[in-house]
Parts: structure tokens; C-alpha cells; sequence
């Protein structure tokens, strides 16, 4: 009968050849035998968290910033139950996650054992698959499983696994990890799921049909296995050869992607503001790639465009990621090999010209590429004025060196980084949290990926409560000593709340049921992990702040406080000088679609 040191025997074999990004292991008694065998095959690529909710999100951020499977490895008892914040995130912004939780065997169950619950079923429907390996299984059936469950979490769709694996006693036996084991076990390999060409032809007619009137939209990248240089260049290459603009918000892979930004349109929440621009720039034919836009004003005017606007979304998972229900179409494949297929068949047709020729840009092209600069412009300006969330966005986009990833948290940062960062011709990463869109495990994350990330520094833009909401993060992170920088918006509590309709209650309450702000000090929090902090109460300080601590090794946090009253009033400002700007542009360079009744609301925290 096989012991509980062959069940870790054979799960590790199977993970050594299947290309993990990396191990994250919580301590414990039960899960003994697999954390000894881990560890002495995987070197470097184990990391130690205390905290299993904190260990859950540093393996989303290690599988979203390298594509690849993260594993997770607790006790038995409640401690896997921990993980289920970031499983949620990972089964909704689909990250492949191997979550392995250690179980007692079966004749210690329902007795009153200690640290013993019912683990099979633990995430539910919140995981792709479940698998249960017995204590004492035969080695053979062991590696099967753990394959499929591998090859699930990066299926169609990529996303969480959980095996619960039993483990009897004893759990350990001296020397049984140093003995070598090899990559071993069946593999199992998936393709890319191309388009047929009954697909390029019908979205072939669509683009011919709409040719003068055709908009790319980019929401956040999704899933995490998708290459974001490969994204980028294949969209790219896509949007010069049809002459169409493309709406990109930071985490699509393509604002800070060291291509041509001559189409690219950042200003997109600006522009759609303003309501006879809306209509000016309607277009004919969408196509739509990645989750739906992080901003409600563009999400809603996508909603709300005419029947006869062909919208066709593109998602390798046949995932759903409209709202408003209005779109005509969706292409299940994967969204790489579609742009260099219709690249190929356009090119063809025009004997390898662009179609039209970017060169002589349609006149709605022109339309778009005109308004968006004249709001970059006015945007530019108010951003290097006071300080305030947008200018906190744009400062931090231009510091950040070639190479450099960006973690956004949800809420306010990731909309500010859309709204005020631009773009920049780098090679930059921004990586975001869409899948719930919670403020949950930003710091935790954050340090997962900078602990497998080799081309440069790691940056994380969050707010206060995310900051204080994830102290099992931060005092990992201090534990690990990853180079991470922090840049903490210090606006006194939930400031996107001020954003919303709930903001005119009365003000009392208002603070206490929304903004809830903190006594904590940052500063004393960050002393007691022992990670270096700045406070920036000063515009004129925060650039250089930002100089001197990212890129510089070790934990670092740069608190920058934010007046939320001056916050929300320079957001409106903002828009208004848009407005005004765009008031102010000689008459329309093309004839207007009809007027549509759509109703544009205020962005909110969703």
C-alpha cells in the first residue's frame, strides 16, 4: 500500500513538469509529506506565507504576471477556507490556480478529530473542478489526477482547481524527500483554438461593410495565460491595417506596449462625457476584446449604440462580458490568432496594402484621434496641478521605468490610471484585479508578482482602505523581501463613495456607513513590519519621492495625502474643462448617426 510520502512523491513529479509559475505553502502538520516533497524539488520557487488568505492572493499575482499555474498548499481544518477570496477573483478574472488542501483520512472523519471539516466540496462552485485523493492511493492514479486537474486550471475556461488530498500517518520519514524524482505521470497538452474561415468570412463582410465607421475596444486582459506583448502587437498591426481607433485602458496590455500609439485613444471616459461627441463618434462595427471596460461611461455608451452597430465580442472562453446585453455577436477563439487571421485576409484582398491606408485616415478616424488630443491636452494640464488622485496616476505613469510592472488595486486607482495616466511607447505592465473587482489581497498580489517578475520594479497604486484591508499582505511582503514600492493614496476612507449619489446623505452618516475612515497610522504600520515610508503632503514632493524609492530594493511605502473634498473637485473640473474644450472644436468633420436617447450616469464603484 502506498504511504503518504508516495502520494507527495507523485503529485510533486507531475508539478515539476508542468511549468508552475511557483509554490506557495501556509505551514501546517497535515500537509507535511508535500510540503518536504515540495520543497526539496522546487528550490527557489516555494514561498513560505503564515497567512492563508494572504498566501492566496501572492499566488494570484505570480500567475498573472507570468501566465502560468501558481500552486497553494495549506493544513487541514479551516485553513483552506482562507483561500476562497482569491479563488473568487481567480475564477472570475480566470487565473489559473492549483489550490491543494491536506485532509485527515477517512476513519478520522466525523469523530470529533481536530482540525477536521468536510474539504471535498469546500469552494463549491467557485472552482472549475474538485478532485479527492484518499490517503494511501496508488502512485499511478495519483499522477492521472493531479494532470487533469493541471490541464483544468488551464482549460477553456483558465481558472481554480482544488485537490484535497488525504494524508495518514506518518507524515514524516526521514530522508524520503532527498531521494530524486523525475518529471513523471501522463501530460496533457491544449491547442489554440483558431477561427474557422466560415468565421473570417462573416467578420470579413462585417468590416468591409463598416469600413469608414470601425472602433476596437480593449478591456482589461483576460485570462492571465493570454501573451500581452503578442495582444498588443497582433492588435496593433489589426487597427494600422483597417485605420481604426482603438479604445485601450491600461490593464489591456496596450497603453504601455512599445508599439505606435498614433490609433490608440486614452481619453475615451473624457471624450464620452461630452454628448454630441458620443454621437459624432458612433460607429458601425465594434470589435471587442478582453472584460468589459473598467469605465461605466464607456461600458454604457458601448450599451446604448444603435441596433444597427454590428458589436462583436472576442473571447477564447465563449465568456459573456456585456451587461447591457446589446451586443450582436460573440467569436470563440482565441483573440490573437483572429487579428492575424483578418490581418491576413485584408492584406491579401489589398495586395498587402492597408485598408484604407492609415496615412489618409478616414474623416471619423481623424474625428476621434482630434477630440481625443484636445482632451489629453486639458487633462495633461489639470494633472500637474495640486495633488490629487489623477495627478498621483499621472506622476506615477511617467516615473515608472522601462520594464516596470504596475499593480492597480480596485476602486479609484485603476479609474484614475485609466483616466489620467495616457500612454507611454514602453514596455510596461499593468496589472489589475477585474475578476470581482474587490479591493481584497492588493498588496498580497502586489509582491506575488514581483516575486516572478525579472525585467524590472514592481509598483502598487492603492487607496487606504485597501492598504489596511490587506495587513496579511503587507506584513508578507515585509517577510519576503521582494522589491515592491507601495504608493498609497491617503484620502481618509472610501473616496470613490464621494463619486456617488449616496454622497448627499447627510454627512454624518455618510462617513460612517461609506467612507468609514481609519485611526490607524501608516506610518506606525509600516515601522512595526519594518518597511521604509514617506509621507508626501506636498505636490512639489511627489515626484521626487517617487524617484527615490522605486526601483530601490526592499519594501518601500510613499503615502500621499489627498484632501477628498479637492479630490472630488478637481475630478469635476476636469471633465468640465474637457467639456468646454470640446465645445470649442469647429463643427463636425462628418455627418452624425441619429440621435440616441442614452442616458450616461456618473462613474461608480462597480
Amino acid at each position: 500500500m502506498s504511504s503518504s510520502t508516495d502520494t507527495a512523491r507523485a503529485i510533486s513529479e507531475v508539478l515539476l513538469g508542468a511549468d508552475i509559475s511557483g509554490i506557495v505553502v501556509s505551514p501546517g502538520s497535515r500537509n507535511t509529506p508535500l510540503t518536504l516533497m515540495l520543497d526539496a524539488h522546487f528550490n527557489d520557487r516555494v514561498t513560505v506565507v503564515l497567512d492563508e488568505r494572504a498566501a492566496a492572493f501572492v499566488a494570484i499575482g505570480m500567475a498573472r504576471a507570468t501566465g502560468r499555474p501558481a500552486v497553494l498548499l495549506c493544513t487541514s481544518g479551516s485553513a483552506g477556507s482562507h483561500y476562497l477570496p482569491a479563488l473568487l477573483e481567480a475564477r472570475y478574472g480566470r487565473v489559473p490556480i492549483i489550490a491543494i488542501t491536506a485532509d485527515r483520512p477517512a476513519e478520522l472523519q466525523h469523530v470529533g478529530a481536530p482540525q477536521t471539516i468536510a474539504q471535498t466540496r469546500l469552494f463549491g462552485e467557485h472552482v472549475l473542478a474538485t478532485r479527492e485523493i484518499p490517503a494511501n492511493s496508488e502512485a499511478r492514479w495519483v499522477r492521472v489526477v493531479t494532470a487533469q486537474l493541471v490541464a483544468q486550471s488551464m482549460g477553456s475556461p483558465v481558472g481554480p482547481v482544488h485537490l484535497n488530498v488525504g494524508f495518514r500517518e506518518p507524515l514524516y520519514e526521514a530522508g524520503a524527500d532527498s531521494l530524486p524524482i523525475s518529471e513523471a505521470g501522463p501530460r496533457i497538452e491544449r491547442g489554440v483554438l483558431f477561427p474557422t474561415p466560415a468565421q473570417i468570412d462573416s467578420l470579413d463582410s462585417c468590416l468591409a461593410a463598416a469600413r469608414n465607421r470601425g472602433l476596437i475596444v480593449c478591456g482589461p486582459l483576460a485570462p492571465a495565460t493570454l501573451q500581452p506583448r503578442a495582444f498588443a502587437n497582433a492588435i496593433h498591426a489589426l487597427s494600422q491595417h483597417l485605420g481604426w481607433p482603438v479604445i485601450a485602458e491600461p490593464a489591456s496590455g496596450l497603453r504601455f506596449a512599445d508599439i505606435d500609439p498614433t490609433l490608440l485613444i486614452t481619453d475615451a471616459n473624457a471624450l464620452l462625457r461630452h454628448p454630441s461627441t458620443r454621437e459624432l463618434l458612433q460607429p458601425a462595427c465594434v470589435l471587442q476584446f478582453g472584460q468589459n471596460p473598467t469605465s461605466n461611461i464607456v461600458s454604457q455608451w458601448l450599451g446604448a449604440l444603435p441596433a444597427d452597430c454590428e458589436r462583436v465580442m472576442v473571447d477564447p472562453d465563449g465568456m459573456w462580458h456585456d451587461p447591457h446585453t446589446s451586443a450582436s455577436k460573440l467569436m470563440v477563439c482565441d483573440p490573437i490568432a483572429l487579428c492575424q487571421a483578418l490581418y491576413g485576409r485584408i492584406s491579401k484582398r489589398a495586395g498587402g496594402a492597408a485598408w484604407p491606408p492609415t496615412t489618409t485616415a478616414t474623416d471619423w478616424t481623424r474625428a476621434w484621434l482630434e477630440r481625443a488630443a484636445v482632451a489629453r491636452e486639458v487633462l495633461s494640464q489639470h494633472t500637474r496641478e495640486g495633488l490629487w488622485e489623477g495627478r498621483v496616476a499621472a506622476e506615477l505613469a511617467r516615473a515608472l521605468p522601462r520594464h516596470s510592472q504596475l499593480w492597480t488595486a480596485s476602486s479609484m486607482p485603476v479609474r484614475d490610471v485609466d483616466h489620467f495616466a495616457g500612454a507611454r511607447q514602453e514596455d510596461l505592465a499593468v496589472r489589475a484585479s477585474r475578476g470581482t473587482n474587490g479591493i481584497d489581497g492588493t498588496i498580497a498580489s502586489a509582491i506575488g508578482a514581483a516575486r516572478v517578475w525579472p525585467h524590472g520594479s514592481t509598483v502598487a497604486l492603492l487607496g487606504d482602505l485597501a492598504f489596511l484591508h490587506d495587513l496579511g499582505g503587507l506584513q508578507a511582503a515585509a517577510q519576503l523581501d521582494a522589491p515592491l514600492t507601495l504608493v498609497v493614496i491617503n484620502n481618509g476612507g472610501g473616496g470613490i463613495f464621494s463619486f456617488l449619489p449616496i454622497a448627499a446623505l447627510e454627512s454624518s452618516r455618510f462617513e460612517r456607513l461609506f467612507l468609514t475612515p481609519q485611526s490607524c497610522d501608516i506610518s506606525q504600520v509600516c515601522s512595526a513590519v519594518g518597511a521604509m515610508h514617506e509621507r508626501v503632503s506636498e505636490a512639489s514632493a511627489l515626484g521626487a519621492a517617487l524617484d527615490r524609492h522605486i526601483g530601490h530594493g526592499g519594501l518601500r511605502v510613499v503615502e500621499v495625502m489627498v484632501d477628498r473634498t479637492d479630490n472630488v473637485r478637481r475630478h469635476e473640473r476636469a471633465w468640465a474643462h474637457v467639456k468646454r474644450a470640446l465645445d470649442e472644436v469647429s463643427g463636425a468633420h462628418i455627418e452624425s448617426p441619429p440621435n440616441t436617447t442614452a442616458t450616461v450616469v456618473p462613474e461608480g464603484p462597480s
